[in-house]
């Protein structure tokens, strides 16, 4: 499954943008042919929604998501399979050191913990974020799936082989 995770601070920009490499993101996600799949959680379909509510531009991102919703192609994961996979391989050492979690007070990023878990539980691990703090987690946590795949995490979708069927 050609699955992705694509963080709100991307995908906020989808419906304004003029980038022509989140233009062809977008365009791969919608195509059908190519098979693609958003990977989402209700924790992140809450920041989509939150982020875009009342966008109905062609690629605001409450659009695409209910495009893909039609279509069959969401990788949705449920509250209990993301806390099942936390509960087993979240250590406290790792709660410690979650970037994500050392932040100033007023800034909550309780659901960077639950976006972590759900790149884990998808196919090909792969994620676009430009949050510093969850990209510097997925970069640095020391645990892997049992199939030994590690999570491939950029901040642009030029820096992620995201057409391809496998993690590189």
């Amino acid at each position: 499954m050609k699955d992705i995770f694509i963080d709100a601070d991307i995908t906020n920009k989808f419906s304004k943008t003029t980038d022509k490499d989140l233009i062809e993101l977008i365009e791969w996600l919608l195509n059908k042919e190519n098979k693609s799949f958003l990977l989402v959680s209700d924790y992140l379909r809450n920041e989509y929604l939150k982020g875009n509510a009342h966008c109905v531009k062609e690629f605001s991102i409450s659009t695409i998501y209910f495009k893909l919703q039609q279509d069959g192609r969401l990788n949705a994961k449920t509250k209990k399979e993301i806390e099942d996979f936390k509960q087993k391989h979240f250590s406290k050492t790792i709660w410690k050191n979650l970037n994500c979690l050392k932040q100033k007070k007023g800034k909550n990023r309780t659901s960077d913990p639950n976006h972590i878990a759900l790149i884990y539980l998808s196919d090909r691990r792969f994620a676009l974020t430009e949050d510093e703090n969850l990209f510097k987690d997925l970069n640095e946590l020391k645990f892997k799936r049992e199939d030994g795949k590690k999570v491939t995490v950029a901040k642009s979708p030029t820096d992620i082989n995201y057409k391809t069927s496998e993690a590189d």
